[in-house]
């Protein structure tokens, strides 16, 4: 699992966290007040390579994160359907 690519949503912000921490953060294990969870989910969807996501946090876990909570937070219309598709998909096979 390489939680260092997790570190690449933080491109535009200058604040320090450990690849351990921004998972802490998305999967809830961590708060961060100057975070939001969802917006943090959504910038990961966007910003990081699907298969890699799938090695970070497993199946489960990804579908769990494709919720209308998180996907508005995905301007991209494109890619916001895609993720619904992707959701639909996974809803049948877990």
């Amino acid at each position: 699992m390489d939680k260092e690519k997790l570190k690449s949503i933080f491109w535009d912000y200058d604040i320090e966290y450990s690849a351990d921490d921004i998972y802490d953060f998305i999967v809830g294990k961590k708060q961060a007040k100057e975070f939001n969870r969802n917006r943090l989910i959504a910038r990961a969807l966007t910003s990081i390579r699907w298969y890699d996501l799938v090695d970070i946090f497993g199946i489960k876990q990804l579908y769990e994160f494709l919720n209308d909570d998180v996907l508005k937070f995905i301007w991209r219309k494109s890619v916001k359907e895609r993720y619904k598709n992707v959701r639909e998909v996974l809803q049948g096979v877990l």
